[in-house]
């Protein structure tokens, strides 16, 4: 666990990111449309789509949607036609 300060606000996005874009284009994000300085004590804390693909998803096949089973929305669309 990574100690947060008594003084230090925590930000939660709406909507889902790309989280390929890794720290670098995630801080950046906060640098251009937060008007913030990422690295300043604040938390950000930002989520993918998977989030999105559970609503949508069988209750009896979650386990598909674990990282180790994950495979790409388009992918899945085309093994199971």
């Amino acid at each position: 666990m990574i100690p947060i300060g008594s003084g230090a606000k925590i930000w939660i996005a709406t909507g889902h990111f790309d989280m390929r874009k890794g720290m670098t284009g995630l801080s950046l994000l906060v640098q251009e449309h937060l008007h913030r300085q990422p690295f300043a004590g604040d938390v950000y804390v930002f989520r993918g789509r998977i989030l999105a693909r559970i609503a949508e998803h069988p209750a009896r096949r979650l386990d598909e949607l674990l990282p180790w089973n994950w495979h790409p929305l388009t992918q899945s669309k085309t093994e199971a036609a």
